[in-house]
């Protein structure tokens, strides 16, 4: 049986949506009774340093007591939780201005970490791929010190987030962000036997002299699948109302809610409007302000396991998407949306917004653009709201016309990897 160990932030899943892509193919490799899986991740509260879930072997380690105490402030609501998240803002920024030598390595202890309990789990089990996700480059640095100390292990880095295609960070000169960049991502992926990157960043990524062009490969978020909820009922949609519902971070400016809101509080559809927001991120005071004014109604909620949100989307009339300002970055949340054939409302205030890119592929999206005056897009979203329940779309329509979104295109690759090695 052939050995894999995967190096990600979380598994199970807890707060990363790239944590949930790797999810996604682990779930579909177990199902193939060939591979013995092992996953590489942080220690979350009231987790165990070995345990096995669903098939697949967990190895945890602690980061830090204080990124613990952050992971559990995110997820709880009251005045130390709020205390705790005001004062890591404080801490991050330290740690950016004193790790600038190292940009856009930020936390180099837990680079250092990763890699070593890596190593370990290597001298014990010898396995034979590597599959490192890039959530910041700690977890990237496991698979390519692996890579290092023992090469006959493939090596195979995924970029969920991209590297050297992402904005650079505000708080440094721009120039200075790319080239370093640009330059990790030469010196962590030197020795990869397959790089993958999204196809949202596949024209940013390509015109960049990375040296590797022979090994890069472009697929997609795996976020289309068949979906299998908790059973949970949540009592916040209502029957007789729209239902729409979000989960993730609305980050300000970037993801303001204030223009989507008053556009349906706009609509003749305004009062049957019932919006169930999970999230978290300065946007949830834009919530509580419009909620007061808005002619349906908004429920602000805190984050809920992964499987009973699933349920929650199965129970919803419509799903929300905020779009981004980067390009080169979709939201893996789009894919996981398509895969419940709903209709999807999202919203774009630029013109090759990444997610736009795929919405207009699906029938059953709206993209509202922000930068329009609210007026300009009600006849759309009255026409919208008004036939969101007459379509209808079946999955395999949806898998077959977004194959390089599903996890079947991973496997592709990681069963080919031990075929050429049978052949060699």
């Amino acid at each position: 049986m052939k050995k894999i160990l995967f190096t990600i932030q979380w598994y199970p899943s807890v707060l990363s949506a790239n944590a949930l892509c790797d999810e996604k193919i682990i779930r579909q490799l177990v199902g193939c009774n060939d591979y013995e899986i092992s996953c590489l991740a942080y220690k979350g509260c009231n987790q165990e340093n070995i345990s096995v879930y669903e098939g697949v072997k967990v190895f945890r380690f602690r980061r830090s007591l204080w990124w613990n105490a952050v992971i559990w402030a995110k997820q709880k609501k009251g005045l130390m939780s709020n205390v705790i998240l005001k004062f890591d803002r404080i801490v991050l920024r330290a740690k950016q201005i004193i790790s600038i030598p190292f940009y856009p390595v930020v936390n180099l202890k837990s680079c250092v970490k990763f890699a070593f309990h890596a190593y370990t789990l290597q001298k014990k089990n010898s396995y034979d791929i590597v599959i490192s996700e890039h959530h910041g480059v700690d977890s990237l640095f496991a698979g390519y010190f692996l890579k290092l100390l023992f090469p006959k292990i493939k090596f195979v880095a995924i970029l969920w987030d991209p590297i050297s295609a992402k904005e650079p960070a505000r708080y440094l000169p721009s120039n200075f962000s790319r080239k370093r960049s640009v330059y990790a991502e030469k010196k962590l992926l030197k020795y990869a036997d397959y790089v993958i990157g999204m196809k949202s960043s596949e024209k940013t990524v390509t015109s960049l002299d990375l040296g590797y062009d022979d090994k890069h490969k472009f697929f997609d978020i795996p976020g289309i699948i068949h979906q299998n909820g908790s059973g949970y009922k949540c009592d916040k949609l209502k029957k007789g109302y729209i239902n729409i519902v979000f989960s993730g971070i609305l980050s300000m400016p970037d993801r303001d809610p204030s223009f989507i809101i008053n556009a349906l509080n706009a609509s003749t559809c305004a009062d049957k409007i019932n919006m169930t927001f999970f999230c978290t991120g300065a946007g949830r005071k834009i919530l509580e302000k419009e909620k007061k004014t808005f002619k349906g109604i908004i429920n602000v909620c805190e984050y809920i396991p992964h499987a009973d949100l699933i349920s929650v989307y199965m129970d919803a009339d419509v799903l929300l998407n905020f779009g981004g300002v980067n390009a080169n970055m979709v939201p893996s949340k789009i894919f996981e949306y398509m895969s419940f054939c709903k209709p999807i409302l999202s919203t774009y205030k630029i013109d090759n917004e990444a997610s736009k890119t795929y919405l207009d592929r699906y029938p059953l999206a709206l993209c509202i653009d922000e930068r329009c005056e609210i007026h300009e897009n009600i006849k759309y979203i009255d026409c919208f709201l008004q036939r969101y329940n007459d379509t209808d779309m079946k999955f395999d329509d949806v898998e077959r016309e977004f194959y390089i979104n599903t996890p079947s295109i991973y496997i592709d690759l990681i069963k080919n990897i031990f075929n050429n090695n049978a052949q060699q």
